[in-house]
């Protein structure tokens, strides 16, 4: 999954002219998640470097005295680089590091100066953020409401005219409060919700789409950067999921054949602190709520075991027993446990 949020991002950098400022924004986000992303945008930046010198090699092949011009670049030795007298060129690193001089440079390099002013992640910027095994409540200024799930980050901005939360990663359900001079906007990279007065959530994964579920009022969702007209209205107890953008695709369909009838009521239910599967949900969904929200992770051993279908199951978000349990009610699943590597591995039985 980081491989290829790496290669969605270092393609989308080869064409600087097609981001927007929030994208920009988001890239800044992803690469301040983790080492291991900047290391792999790296990787990929250096594997393209290895294939831009085999063509050039590939094109100078049958270059001779004849045909080669020599350019005089006027000096280029001015250009040298000379490190400050006052910065050492001795680098003391620690047992086990992993080259921090290649985090901060792959920033600087692959950001630039101008987006690390945004300030991300500075709290007191309307910045909500949470971690694996955290989930909050936020009031707003305005009367409305945010319930942050686990692993998600969003920045709020709210002026005269409209109200903007810039929803990263994760999930969140938002209580909105009623004002018909400011509409309450959602935006994610692929689409943008927009409320009055509303209870709804959305859940955003760059690999796996954009989900929208209304258990109030009405949202309406319009592709990132369209008007009006590409609009797909929601009502109570509708979710409309917007499939993921590909690398080569400049369009993005919000899509009425993508809306489908649920129970709101039961979907938001993780914001009471309870998550609830019905007959015919798999393990492997049931893996992927439960790894978003934990430190603990699970690892499906089997692949047989990911397909399994589950009984009915409800359980609390922040239990890892509750999860044991449920995986150990299922027919032909077998639960181990690594606690060394706070881990739970699931066979059959």
């Amino acid at each position: 999954m980081v491989s290829q949020q790496a290669a969605y991002w270092y393609i989308r950098c080869s064409d600087e002219r097609s981001m927007s400022r929030h994208d920009r924004k988001l890239l800044l986000a992803w690469l301040k998640q983790s080492p291991e992303h900047v290391a792999e945008i790296l990787r990929i930046s250096k594997l393209d470097g290895k294939c831009c010198r085999q063509r050039l090699r590939e094109a100078v092949k049958g270059l001779n005295e004849s045909n080669v011009v020599e350019v005089d670049f006027g000096g280029a030795a001015q250009y040298d680089y000379q490190p400050s007298r006052t910065v050492s060129d001795k680098v003391k690193r620690k047992e086990g590091a992993k080259l921090p001089w290649k985090v901060a440079a792959a920033v600087v390099t692959m950001v630039g100066t101008a987006w690390l002013g945004d300030a991300v992640f500075d709290r007191s910027n309307g910045v909500f953020e949470t971690v694996a095994s955290e989930w909050k409540h936020r009031s707003l200024d305005d009367g409305s409401s945010i319930h942050l799930d686990a692993r998600t980050q969003l920045k709020v901005e709210f002026t005269d005219t409209q109200r903007i939360v810039y929803l990263n990663h994760g999930q969140a359900a938002f209580d909105v409060a009623k004002d018909s001079r400011r509409p309450f906007i959602v935006r994610t990279p692929l689409a943008d919700i927009i409320a009055v007065g509303t209870r709804f959530s959305v859940d955003i994964d760059l690999d796996a789409g954009v989900t929208t579920i209304v258990e109030e009022g009405v949202v309406k969702v319009i592709k990132h950067g369209e008007t009006d007209s590409t609009a797909v209205m929601l009502a109570h107890n509708e979710q409309l999921y917007v499939a993921p953008r590909a690398v080569a695709e400049t369009s993005l369909p919000v899509s009425e054949q993508n809306k489908v009838y649920v129970d709101a009521k039961a979907e938001l239910e993780w914001t009471t602190g309870w998550v609830h599967f019905d007959e015919g949900a798999t393990v492997r969904e049931m893996v992927k709520q439960f790894n978003r929200r934990h430190e603990v992770q699970v690892s499906i051993v089997d692949p047989a075991v990911a397909e399994k279908k589950v009984r009915y199951a409800r359980m609390r978000i922040d239990s890892v027993e509750n999860f044991r349990d449920a995986m150990e009610n299922q027919k032909g699943v077998a639960v181990s446990e690594d606690r060394e590597h706070k881990m739970l591995q699931l066979r059959s039985e």
